[in-house]
């Protein structure tokens, strides 16, 4: 693949999945520093956070089908984990 493909565009594209995973670990990490913070839940949606659960493992379902690479999918679980405890956090969840 890299013998076949314009190193130009090779290059750009290797950049660019660095960053993108750069940004992606930097917004869960903001996420979660976030919610680790929120003392009040008023004018939270705990149906909006349900749903963006449910849209979460959609897209790491779909994902996990077309054989992506293992960093995309363990970013993906990691969404569904952090959102995930979102939910036990707005509810008052204790296991």
């Amino acid at each position: 693949m890299i013998l076949e493909t314009d190193p130009i565009l090779f290059i750009v594209t290797m950049i660019v999945s660095c960053l993108h995973s750069i940004f992606e670990m930097l917004a869960i990490k903001n996420d979660i520093s976030f919610w680790k913070n929120v003392e009040s839940h008023k004018g939270l949606s705990l149906k909006t956070l349900n749903y963006s659960l449910f849209i979460s493992i959609v897209i790491f379902l779909y994902l996990l089908d077309n054989d992506t690479n293992k960093m995309i999918l363990v970013t993906s679980f990691i969404e569904i984990i952090v959102n995930i405890w979102k939910i036990f956090k707005t509810n008052k969840i204790q296991l």
